[in-house]
């Protein structure tokens, strides 16, 4: 999973791709729910990308609520974005 810790993505996904800024994260549908990447992600700018691994991840989810209801919530509506036709 990455965090953007600046910076500007695209995430090439149908109908037509996404920009990620700022803030924005990617990637946490593979360790949530254990599938594989679903997208390819391009830099549009110059990047700073923060790395999180599955345990680390699940580790900061047990210990903030908040965050945990804040990426699951994204989750969620990313992978029902996948599944609508």
């Amino acid at each position: 999973m990455y965090f953007i810790s600046y910076g500007v993505v695209e995430v090439d996904v149908e109908p037509e791709p996404v920009r990620l800024r700022d803030g924005d994260f990617f990637g946490e549908l593979g360790l949530l729910h254990d599938m594989p990447r679903s997208a390819t992600v391009r830099t549009v700018t110059p990047c700073r990308l923060l790395a999180l691994d599955k345990n680390d991840l699940i580790d900061l989810l047990e210990e903030d609520g908040d965050l945990r209801a804040a990426i699951t919530e994204v989750a969620e509506q990313r992978l029902a974005q996948r599944s609508d036709p």
